[in-house]
């Protein structure tokens, strides 16, 4: 029997870590109320006789002050407001750009959160295309061929990408990331993501006619073959497979600040330990695309996998699908955002003015908050969170990544440090995946 197995299995984690608590109260609290006044009609006089001529003014009537300031007057201190957005947004009625996402269930629920209000509201035409491919932002730098203007990507590619120079720099007058999550909030730096982003997580999720719900319990079980027999797939990109095999190894580290910041930004060290763990664990498939785990396991061609846990929960709602989320397993929190690629400015000045406007009004906390009503994904924008206490989220809150019953088992990955190493721990996947298939 592997070694693994003799590691003690670590119980419910013991109580919320301080980082994570702080987060989670931040995140409940950041909200600030206001009140609109409500300008009360006065009441209608009775006619009175028409006034005798008078000469006509030598100035015309002023306008009246609308409150919205034009463009010139946006300041990264004092960036756009919703309503000056609004009307912005209004003078490209007729217009249209191209966004791109990953298909499947997520990009079904930004159909509905985003692209179709915003097509209805603002007469704009939203081209989508799918599933979305890194190489490709790459290719339209290198080439000035731009097929896609609006991009959603993951926060470990988003610092990829800012590191080799593929994204283009957006306004902060007009992108307002200041209450964003860390990752993507990357003042005083050049802001390059933002939007109607999400937090997520990598999690452990099962058929439940394979196992009984509630019969996995820790990222071990995933390679305990003999009391779970049955066919295991993780996906075929290297995210959260460091963060895997660790808790398979250290599940102590779990219960320590400093450890657990180790599950989501490993030494060169850990990756090693944790490569090495998986050359002598290696699963029975890879899978590609987010909605090839929940598809394998209903098909019965896995029963166990790692997976991204929106994608199962569509699957449990859509299909009444026997499938089940491990979140005491321990998940892995990560981020997505929108961006375009460097040099689409220069080409084609009137997508890059569509674009950035949308990523600017998907980012309101009031629409960020949207998307969670169609996929178990919470929003980018702290200050979206207080939108999800309304009623109609009540059904999806619990399987968010952040809220009070997941977030203890959360690690929150250190994306920055991730993106710097991406294509060195991409590249050691790679020869990984090359050596099972051999």
């Amino acid at each position: 029997m592997n070694t693994i197995y003799g590691i003690k299995r670590f119980k419910k984690r013991r109580g919320v870590l301080a980082g994570l608590s702080i987060l989670l109260v931040a995140l409940l609290v950041l909200a600030a109320c206001g009140e609109a006044a409500t300008a009360t009609p006065e009441a209608m006089e009775e006619p009175t006789a028409m006034p005798e001529p008078t000469a006509m003014a030598d100035e015309p009537t002023a306008m009246p002050d609308t409150g919205l300031r034009p463009r010139s007057e946006w300041t990264e201190e004092e960036p756009v407001t919703f309503e000056e957005l609004e009307a912005e947004i209004e003078k490209h009625r007729g217009e249209s750009f191209v966004f791109t996402s990953w298909g499947g269930a997520y990009q079904s629920a930004q159909r509905q959160a985003y692209i179709e209000p915003y097509e209805q509201q603002f007469g704009i035409d939203v081209v989508e295309e799918s599933p979305m491919e890194y190489p490709v932002i790459r290719a339209m730098v290198e080439t000035g061929n731009y097929k896609w203007n609006v991009m959603d990507v993951g926060g470990r590619a988003l610092w990829a990408e800012i590191k080799i120079g593929s994204l283009e720099e957006l306004d902060k007058s007009v992108v307002d990331t200041s209450n964003h999550v860390d990752s993507v909030r990357n003042h005083p730096n050049p802001t390059y993501g933002g939007g109607g982003g999400i937090t997520w997580s990598t999690v452990l999720a099962y058929n439940t006619d394979s196992y009984p719900a509630g019969s996995i319990t820790t990222w071990a079980d995933y390679f305990d073959r003999e009391n779970f027999p049955g066919r295991r797939s993780v996906r075929d990109a290297y995210r959260a497979s460091w963060f895997v095999a660790l808790s398979v190894l250290h599940p102590d580290w779990y219960d320590d600040i400093e450890l657990r910041k180790r599950l989501g930004a490993p030494t060169e060290e850990d990756v090693q330990e944790a490569l090495a763990f998986w050359e002598e664990n290696p699963p029975d498939h890879f899978w590609h695309t987010g909605s090839d785990c929940p598809q394998l396991l209903i098909s019965g061609e896995v029963d166990i996998c790692t997976a991204w846990n929106g994608r199962i929960y569509d699957a449990q709602q859509q299909e009444d699908a026997p499938l089940a989320i491990c979140w005491e397993c321990g998940h892995l929190i990560g981020t997505g955002a929108f961006v375009m690629a460097k040099g689409l400015k220069e080409a084609d000045p009137l997508a890059f003015e569509n674009g950035q406007l949308f990523i600017a009004w998907t980012g309101q906390p009031q629409i960020n908050a949207q998307q969670s009503k169609y996929i178990s994904y919470g929003p980018l924008n702290l200050q979206s969170i207080p939108y999800l206490s309304e009623p109609e989220f009540d059904k999806v809150r619990p399987a968010l990544p952040l809220s009070a019953a997941n977030v203890p088992y959360g690690v929150i990955e250190n994306e920055r440090y991730s993106g710097e190493y991406n294509d060195q721990w991409a590249e050691l996947w790679l020869g990984f995946l090359q050596s099972v298939d051999s």
